[in-house]
């Protein structure tokens, strides 16, 4: 195949994706193509079988560019095959140590859910074991008061009779009763609003529940 200069220079060669540097290859083409020319001028004066001689040679040379370019294009789609691979497994390794994580964060939270159920259950039972000793406590009081004021209200009537006791002597003496009115006498009350006597006896006798009003049953 015999070419000429221009051809070898706008020579085509089919574009693969990724397959070779088109300015590289361009730039290969536009030296082989000069030095075709310069052949060509080199070679003018001798008969016709040196050109074809010399398009042998233009043809080996667009033969190893095509090697060439079929090369850089194979590599080419190696380097991207090896990036898609390496990409792949780096999405893989991303993706894997991300669910690690996840993981290992639901882990925490839920130890931590649980460190966190434990001490509120613990602070609910501390304060209602505060809360009902408070009311045992409380309890205890109010019991103990009550037997205290039990306890008062029994010596109080006690006092009381036993003044309604000396009332009653001081009755008899004042009043001591004849063969006539003996049951008058028991049954008429004494005026002690004015006797320095009824005074002298509740003054001694009841001085410790002054102002207290006493209900007799």
């Amino acid at each position: 195949m015999t070419l000429s200069p221009e051809e070898i220079a706008h020579w085509e060669f089919a574009i693969a994706r990724r397959g070779y540097d088109k300015d590289e290859v361009d730039a290969f083409l536009s030296q082989v193509a000069a030095a075709y020319q310069g052949a060509l001028s080199d070679k003018a004066p001798e008969s016709s079988p040196s050109f074809e001689s010399l398009g042998q040679e233009v043809s080996g040379v667009l033969r190893v560019a095509k090697e060439t370019a079929d090369e850089i294009n194979r590599k080419s789609r190696q380097d991207a095959e090896k990036v898609r691979t390496d990409a792949n497994e780096k999405a893989k390794e991303i993706r894997r140590k991300a669910e690690q994580e996840a993981s290992a964060q639901r882990d925490k939270t839920s130890k931590e859910g649980d460190k966190t159920v434990r001490e509120a259950e613990l602070r609910a039972e501390r304060l209602e074991n505060a809360t009902k000793n408070e009311c045992r406590k409380l309890l205890d009081e109010a019991v103990a008061h009550h037997e205290n004021l039990t306890r008062h209200e029994r010596e109080l009537r006690d006092r009381v009779e036993a003044v309604e006791v000396t009332l009653k002597s001081l009755r008899l003496e004042l009043n001591p009763p004849d063969a006539q009115g003996q049951d008058k006498a028991e049954t008429a009350p004494i005026d002690l609003t004015d006797s320095e006597l009824g005074k002298k006896v509740w003054s001694d006798d009841a001085g410790e529940v002054s102002g207290t009003r006493v209900v007799r049953d």
